[in-house]
């Protein structure tokens, strides 16, 4: 090898290094296979950082710091972290960065310039605004175990009788069994503005077709987070 080509064969090699730590974390501190896959993929790196800017604006702009940060750490510990390929990681970015685009930091609005009213659930309204496009983004793409993080246990789906799932395993089996399209559908477009307070009994979807309470995060219920309560299959027919 000549020189020249050494010369070039170690600038190539340079380059490939400051590539593999374009993420929006320190790549040589790299401990996990997602970390390394992502560090040693530019298309990933790039998708980590873009990520990784969206996510701070809008924690800047955020009424609700702490239920955005709660939510990226679901995200990363159920959806990211459990990837195993590149094509696994890029459509979890992908749709994150997706849903974070579509959380705008300024309240979302009615028509009548109003948001939707917590009545006294104690939901805060940018936590009910993060989790709601969640749960649509979820359901939109069938992320059946993502949609069960946002349950509250024991869960109700009301059919011609109550079945109650009362953890994250009986939730994704009953809900394989017992949604259809059409109520897939119904929450998936459902305007968030048109959410509807029912005092201290939750917020409701179109005529009670989903419930959402609010959940008591510590003992104290000083942090208080929105949940699923109940899809009522019935109030669809």
């Amino acid at each position: 090898m000549s020189k020249s080509q050494s010369i070039l064969a170690v600038a190539i090699t340079i380059m490939l290094a400051n590539t593999s730590i374009a993420a929006s974390f320190d790549c040589v501190k790299a401990g996990t296979q997602v970390e390394k896959l992502i560090c040693n993929h530019s298309q990933l790196s790039a998708l980590d950082e873009q990520l990784s800017e969206i996510y701070r604006t809008n924690l800047a702009k955020s009424g609700n710091s702490a239920s955005l940060t709660q939510d990226q750490r679901s995200w990363l510990k159920t959806q990211r972290n459990s990837c195993a390929n590149i094509d696994c990681l890029k459509q979890a970015y992908t749709q994150r960065i997706g849903v974070l685009n579509s959380v705008s930091p300024e309240p979302a609005k009615s028509l009548s310039g109003k948001t939707p009213d917590m009545g006294s659930t104690g939901i805060e309204e940018t936590a009910l605004r993060i989790m709601f496009r969640n749960m649509q983004t979820y359901v939109k793409n069938n992320q059946v175990d993502q949609l069960a993080d946002l349950a509250s246990y024991p869960f109700n789906f009301n059919t011609n009788k109550i079945i109650e799932a009362k953890n994250k395993a009986e939730f994704v089996r009953y809900y394989n069994r017992l949604i259809n399209e059409e109520f897939k559908r119904f929450m998936a477009t459902f305007p968030y503005e048109q959410v509807e307070s029912v005092g201290s009994k939750g917020l409701m979807l179109g005529n009670g077709q989903v419930w959402i309470i609010g959940d008591c995060v510590d003992q104290a219920c000083m942090k208080i987070v929105p949940k699923l309560q109940a899809f009522n299959l019935i109030m669809n027919n």
